[in-house]
């Protein structure tokens, strides 16, 4: 059985809008699927996820939420991940690309240019 905060417990109930149940269940595949910060690649994501994980408590990432966990396995808060968060930045040499659909057209369209 996973436990919880008081305020953990009304954050997940709140976002992922469930039963107890669900919730647990949710919380313990979490703790054994999520990533934690060292399996990311970028520094920029183990930077946040260690940020926010920080005092303590340990930064998970699962099924798109956040889950902020004690050293006892407690749940403190969960929260959606930011929209950034997990996307790779595409380049063309040293620029970054902003607009990756529609500089994949002009490359279809114009094969020469590079």
């Amino acid at each position: 059985m996973t436990a919880f905060t008081q305020h953990g417990f009304e954050r997940a109930k709140e976002r992922l809008g469930s039963n107890e149940r669900m919730i647990e269940r949710f919380i313990q595949n979490a703790e054994l699927r999520g990533k934690k910060p060292e399996d990311f690649h970028t520094r920029r994501e183990r930077d946040w996820l260690r940020a926010h994980g920080g005092c303590g408590c340990t930064a998970i990432i699962y099924n798109g939420y956040c889950i902020i966990l004690t050293e006892t396995n407690t749940c403190v808060t969960l929260y959606k991940v930011p929209s950034w968060f997990g996307k790779r930045g595409h380049y063309d040499g040293k620029t970054r690309i902003r607009d990756v659909a529609r500089y994949q057209r002009y490359r279809d369209v114009y094969p020469e240019a590079g």
